[in-house]
């Protein structure tokens, strides 16, 4: 190969080199205008009427399955309370019964 052949090589790889990053910084500008744009559009969604809503709902839905969650931990202690209490009731009841039949057993006998 002779010298003008090399120089010419030369030449078109560094034409090549400086076209393909000149395209890069084509692609690289777009692409941050892109996120700059997408940050901007995240922006005015945040600032978004129907997001604040959204958020707000989300945040009632939140507090609402809390207080679920706590009057049914209440009513499952009131229904062990019931059970509890009705236990007690019939247990008192069998007693006044046992009493109430000794009595009339004793009032039978004549003294």
């Amino acid at each position: 190969m002779s010298s003008g052949t090399q120089n010419k090589d030369a030449a078109t790889i560094k034409l090549e080199q400086s076209a393909l990053l000149m395209s890069f910084k084509k692609q690289v500008a777009e692409l941050r205008k892109q996120k700059e744009e997408a940050d901007i559009e995240i922006e005015d969604l945040k600032r978004s009427t129907k997001v604040c809503v959204f958020n707000e709902l989300d945040v009632q839905l939140e507090a609402y399955s809390d207080e679920c969650k706590r009057m049914r931990s209440l009513l499952n202690e009131a229904m062990t309370r019931k059970i509890e209490l009705e236990k007690e009731v019939r247990a008192l009841k069998k007693q006044v019964q046992a009493k109430s039949a000794e009595k009339n057993r004793g009032d039978g006998d004549p003294l």
